[in-house]
């Protein structure tokens, strides 16, 4: 009697376990794309790609091929994320790719940004009042946007920059230039990244955008011009770009 029974356990158990087993083979799905740069839309060798399972954390990784192609087989009904890097390139991260087991495969293209060292980028939206340099809230999207070139590329080195108009006393102007960058790079400390990643300067009115230049007269709209944040990159922790 107890034989036959645990034969029936045992049957039971197979019975559910090449079932389970069939789903999870249904369930793999392909996933395919291509690594291209995104000015020419030139095919990237080599580029080293990872995807990231988000219910187990499990990562596995590959290069692309000659073409810039990659290729991984997926679970259905999982999230993944994926990072893309290769060298004299920005790292870039894509989130939230849903396995479906309706489909077959999923294809995508990820362009990459190559890296110009030199080149200023405006912070667009954080405009400080005159005479202030108190960073609020509501300024913090585009520095938001820095702090993820910053943490997906953690050998960045950026100069973090800002600008004043040409009202006020010129040493005055720099000083208060100087205290808007640092109050920016502390609001990313304090987000996680690295100080050494960043340098706060302060250049008050000596980069001028346009005529308004001390004693000439202009429109309020002409001096918010020249009253800017920027950042660029000016180089890397280590003799690697990525």
């Amino acid at each position: 009697m107890e034989n036959l029974l645990f034969s029936r356990l045992i049957t039971v158990f197979l019975t559910i376990f090449v079932f389970f087993s069939a789903q999870f083979v249904y369930a793999l799905q392909i996933f395919s794309g291509i690594v291209v740069n995104e000015v020419n839309g030139q095919p990237i060798a080599n580029a080293e790609v990872v995807l990231t399972n988000r219910f187990d954390k499990n990562s596995v990784k590959t290069m692309t091929n000659a073409q810039g192609e990659f290729q991984f087989s997926l679970y259905a009904d999982m999230i993944y994320d994926l990072q893309v890097k290769s060298k004299g390139f920005l790292t870039k991260t894509t989130k939230d790719i849903v396995s479906n087991k309706n489909s077959n495969s999923i294809n995508l293209t990820i362009a990459l940004k190559f890296i110009i060292i030199g080149k200023s980028m405006r912070l667009e939206n954080i405009d400080f009042l005159p005479n202030n340099e108190e960073l609020h809230i509501s300024d913090t999207k585009s520095i938001d946007d820095l702090y993820s070139l910053l943490f997906t590329n953690p050998n960045l080195i950026v100069e973090i920059s800002s600008h004043t108009d040409s009202r006020g006393n010129d040493d005055y102007n720099y000083q208060l230039s100087q205290s808007r960058a640092e109050k920016i790079v502390n609001y990313l400390l304090s987000r996680g990244i690295k100080k050494t990643q960043m340098m706060a300067r302060g250049y008050g009115e000596t980069y001028l955008l346009n005529h308004c230049e001390n004693d000439v007269k202009c429109a309020g709209r002409d001096h918010e011009e020249n009253r800017r944040s920027e950042y660029m990159v000016i180089g890397f922790l280590n003799q690697d770009t990525n």
